[in-house]
């Protein structure tokens, strides 16, 4: 943890730009949920030279989707500040006024404890080398893309169960129990309906070694009608519906 008595005073930093990619959309052309973080961090060798942010990585982000970001010639706009021990990080389309997404990261976030959840429904996910970073370890952002792939098999399979026509992603948070090192045999992931509302449901999800937790995430789904571009809410039969996919 960096010494520094100044450290964890409160920071205002000056503004970033980053140039886009295509590779940075999405399907619809939007960019794409784990892009956000991968913006956040490449203003991370800066911010630690300046002795802004300690060297090691924190233990939670927490990610809310405002509007969607799309592709532009111009580049992105990223405003950065420190309060307390907490990096929150606005990233904003080219001219924008209000930002596309919120990263916030939690430098000393309590360490999470999570048990296997033996009615959980499992799958396997293999690891690819370019998810190592220089520590040969599992970073923030790689581990997010993870529960990304967790999230989207078992979504794909709620809108044919629920009925759902689409949903949109509202707030994500990710928490690491314990570092994910490299390993050639695949993961464990689970991911379940946790609760129910009105027009959103929150998905839990876990990323373990074997039955060892290494990792949770929640994720807020929202309901989109497409046509209105607008949240919808969800009838009673798609709760139902979304209610038999929790575990109890």
């Amino acid at each position: 943890m960096f010494s520094d008595p100044g450290f964890w005073q409160d920071a205002e930093m000056s503004s970033s730009e980053i140039p886009m990619r295509w590779r940075d959309l999405d399907t619809l052309k939007h960019v794409n949920n784990v892009t956000y973080l991968d913006y956040a961090l490449e203003l991370w060798p800066d911010l630690r030279a300046n002795g802004l942010i300690p060297q090691d990585d924190p233990q939670h982000v927490r990610v809310d989707y405002r509007l969607p970001l799309h592709k532009s010639d111009d580049p992105i706009h990223i405003d950065s500040s420190v309060v307390g021990r907490v990096l929150t990080q606005h990233i904003y389309e080219h001219g924008a006024e209000q930002p596309a997404a919120i990263v916030a990261f939690y430098f000393d976030a309590a360490i999470e404890t999570a048990e296997f959840e033996p009615a959980a429904p499992t799958r396997e996910l293999m690891l690819r080398y370019s998810d190592l970073d220089v520590n040969r370890r599992i970073n923030i952002a790689r581990v997010f893309e993870l529960f990304q792939e967790s999230r989207v098999r078992f979504v794909n399979e709620i809108l044919r169960e629920a009925r759902i026509p689409a949903v949109v992603i509202a707030r994500a948070d990710v928490h690491i129990i314990e570092s994910i090192r490299w390993q050639t045999a695949p993961l464990t992931t689970q991911t379940w309906v946790k609760r129910v509302g009105g027009s959103s449901f929150v998905l839990r999800a876990q990323l373990s070694v074997g039955e060892s937790v290494k990792a949770v995430a929640e994720t807020v789904m929202v309901a989109f009608d497409a046509e209105t571009q607008k949240s919808a809410a969800l009838n009673d039969e798609q709760r139902e519906d979304l209610r038999k996919l929790m575990v109890e």
